[in-house]
């Protein structure tokens, strides 16, 4: 997982040439854009721009993915993005091919990443997250999830 700023992309663009591809589509995207699909690059890069309130932790399930890799930014808002690893991780619902993902259950620690407006996260397949927390109470969060393919 990598958790930085944006102003910092610089620092990531070398170790990926998908990964600077996607960061400098975030540099240059007019939050005035409406929420939506955005293809950077046909199938291999994806933007989706959302807007939602955060939620609580119970009500959500934790996620993995095997062929694209989550570059999560925040636009707008402050949540947690929660990341488990470890043995007790329950698979929730089996992992769907067509939608990338496998649902999780999880009943041990994790660890939390404060993401406010202008930070990123990269998420690869092996990190099990649970997007979209609420800090101290539900608020408004418009966030871009760019999906990257391995």
């Amino acid at each position: 997982m990598i958790y930085d700023i944006l102003e910092n992309s610089e620092l990531y663009a070398a170790t990926w040439d998908r990964l600077a591809i996607a960061l400098e589509w975030l540099k240059g995207f007019d939050p005035s854009e409406p929420d939506g699909k955005y293809p950077i690059v046909g199938d291999d890069i994806i933007a989706s721009v959302d807007s939602y309130e955060s939620r609580k932790s119970p009500n959500t399930m934790f996620e993995s993915h095997e062929k694209y890799v989550d570059l999560q930014f925040v636009l707008e808002g402050n949540e947690y993005i929660d990341v488990a690893v470890g043995e007790a991780l329950m698979v929730a619902e089996a992992y769907d091919a067509k939608r990338d993902v496998a649902f999780w259950g999880y009943d041990g620690a994790y660890s939390r990443v404060v993401m406010r407006s202008g930070s990123f996260a990269v998420l690869w397949p092996g990190d099990v997250h649970r997007p979209c927390q609420q800090i101290d109470k539900p608020e408004p969060i418009r966030k871009i999830v760019v999906k990257i393919r391995l």
